[in-house]
């Protein structure tokens, strides 16, 4: 059996303001298994910087939503950071 892969970066950076959404939620939506890689970079997280709040940068979270809703199985959420972040959104019910 062969096993297609198909990546999309549904944001360009970390800030995630330029996201491409639309396009991601859409090869979510023909995907068996889903895999979300999201997190902070070093305009989020470095020494000597304080970081005010601990959500997701950007649009990441409404990336994430979005994909989860029209994913056919649970999304694999892989965080890259080195601090604390609330993905309490993420929870499943």
């Amino acid at each position: 059996m062969q096993h297609l892969c198909r990546y999309h970066p549904g944001c360009y950076d970390v800030a995630c303001t330029s996201a491409s959404i639309q396009d991601a939620v859409g090869i979510a939506k023909g995907a068996d298994y889903v895999v979300l890689i999201m997190g902070l970079d070093l305009t989020q997280e470095r020494e000597d910087y304080d970081r005010t709040h601990l959500i997701l940068p950007g649009q990441q979270q409404i990336l994430i939503n979005k994909v989860a809703k029209v994913a056919k199985r649970p999304v694999i959420l892989v965080l890259l950071c080195g601090g604390p972040v609330d993905v309490s959104f993420a929870k499943v019910d």
